[in-house]
């Protein structure tokens, strides 16, 4: 995740590229950017796929959450 908040691939990892994830009680997890984890940028889909800005994400709403299949 940039400064600016915006999802990227990268061909190199840097401090961006990692996210701490958490188990929600509702068994969903939810990726924070570590890099930026005092500003509570999480990482978010929006209904058409592409992804959402993480300065307009916040850990309530339902596309931050991510349910994985094992």
């Amino acid at each position: 995740m940039s400064e600016d908040g915006r999802l990227y691939g990268s061909a190199t990892v840097n401090d961006q590229c990692y996210f701490l994830e958490k188990l929600e009680e509702n068994h969903y997890n939810t990726y924070k950017s570590q890099n930026y984890q005092y500003k509570n940028w999480y990482v978010g889909l929006k209904k058409n796929g592409k992804s959402k800005m993480g300065s307009r994400t916040n850990i309530g709403q339902k596309r931050t959450r991510k349910q994985l299949r094992i």
